[in-house]
């Protein structure tokens, strides 16, 4: 087989994957896990009849492969089973109530205020769902940090805006990402999947999420246009310190998708400005 086929087999096969034990605690049996909340359905896209595409790109050192997926059914009932009926009927449940009221104004486009401990829910929420979908590429010590925190690990972010949809059917976009984090590593030798990108959106809500192996990274890196221009896509996770006026001034299509692109891009041009960025 040569070797482009293997690595997309690969690909397909540690993507979104099923787990015999709970990503969270290890228990078993494990459940279903809907990647979009129930709640959220009727603020999406109507449903097309047929299978959801998904087209997962990861990148290499020196190269990036990337394989096309169907989902089993409409991208609102994506379900993965990785997680026990106890975690999932317990504490994402719980999560998953407290952040819908506080989720409704963004999603909506209304006016509200959010502050340390609404973005910390938020982003908690977020990384929930991306660290199910990615449950394979997230380490065990992150999974459980989160569950017993109930707030995302110091080294993934969260950024969110508001967004005006006009053409582009983008509802979930998966980057995962392999980089190195030593830079005495020959630029030629491959890394594991260690990082990666998740985008959510819902109606006028666009969350953005990472998971780098660079703490320093999310605190330094700006969205732009490649004009160079700043995108309007604020961080909540780790919170900066002042609080976020909803709505903000609204990305249009061609902004969302190039925020969507942003992070996986600079790091597909130069990990190591990456490393440089965060002060690794």
């Amino acid at each position: 087989m040569k070797r482009a086929i293997r690595e997309k087999v690969k690909l397909l096969e540690q993507t979104y994957r099923d787990t015999a034990e709970c990503i969270f605690c290890g228990a078993t049996p494990t459940t279903d896990e809907h990647i979009f909340s129930r709640w959220t359905h009727k603020y999406m896209l109507p449903a097309k009849p047929g299978k959801a595409k998904s087209y997962v790109a990861v990148k290499h050192i020196d190269r990036v492969v990337g394989a096309n997926f169907k989902l089993p059914g409409p991208i609102r009932d994506w379900q993965i089973r990785c997680v026990c009926g106890p975690c999932n009927n317990g504490w994402m449940s719980q999560l998953d109530t407290a952040v819908e009221p506080l989720m409704m104004p963004l999603i909506l486009g209304q006016q509200t205020r959010l502050f340390e401990k609404q973005c910390e829910q938020i982003a908690a929420w977020a990384v929930m769902k991306s660290m199910v979908v990615h449950n394979k590429w997230v380490h065990h010590t992150r999974r459980k940090f989160l569950k017993k925190a109930k707030r995302p690990p110091k080294d993934w972010a969260v950024w969110i805006a508001n967004y005006n949809r006009r053409d582009w059917e983008g509802e979930w976009l998966s980057w995962p990402v392999a980089v190195r984090t030593d830079a005495e590593k020959s630029p030629r030798r491959k890394a594991a999947y260690n990082a990666h990108v998740t985008i959510q959106i819902i109606k006028d809500l666009y969350i953005h999420v990472t998971n780098l192996p660079y703490e320093g990274f999310a605190a330094k890196f700006r969205f732009r246009r490649s004009d160079g221009a700043g995108l309007n896509v604020v961080r909540i996770w780790p919170y900066t310190g002042t609080s976020i006026v909803w709505p903000q001034k609204a990305l249009q299509d061609e902004d969302a998708m190039m925020a969507s692109e942003a992070v996986f891009r600079f790091l597909m041009r130069n990990d190591d400005a990456a490393r440089r960025i965060a002060g690794a």
